[in-house]
């Protein structure tokens, strides 16, 4: 997928997480922490940093009521943008869009890829939930 003239592609990590509506946080318990990578098109870094935030702050709210959390109503809300970079080639099958270097034990670096078999019933239920938000957008 080639950039529009005069853009670039860029990555940012969005950060939310997911809190109780109406009052506070058991801080017993932890909350729900969504680090999003989007990819985006802009003519500079600053603007690219705006579309992020826009497209961060289009995913607070509560889904339609449907959000719990523990159990109970819960709203999502945007924190910022943990990190940003340059996409430096087209997009394409097999374009690094970004790494992460860590220093790991051999055995833990191995239990780091997951099964194929998990990945595809990940994908399979992510895609089933990708179709039924796009039925439910059809039918509202």
């Amino acid at each position: 997928m080639a950039a529009r003239q005069g853009h670039l592609w860029y990555w940012a990590w969005l950060v939310r997480m997911t809190v109780a509506k109406g009052g506070r946080q058991n801080g017993s318990s932890g909350t729900q922490v969504w680090r999003n990578l989007v990819l985006i098109q802009a003519r500079s870094g600053a603007e690219a940093l705006r579309k992020a935030e826009a497209i961060g702050r289009s995913s607070e709210g509560d889904a339609d009521g449907t959000l719990v959390l523990e159990g109970r109503p819960a709203k999502a809300v945007f924190l910022g943008i943990a990190d940003a970079g340059l996409v430096d080639y087209q997009l394409g099958d097999g374009v690094e869009v970004m790494f992460q270097l860590s220093e790991e034990r051999p055995q833990v670096a191995r239990r780091l890829a997951r099964p194929r078999s998990a990945l595809l019933t990940r994908l399979a239920h992510e895609t089933r939930q990708l179709h039924a938000s796009r039925a439910v957008r059809v039918l509202g």
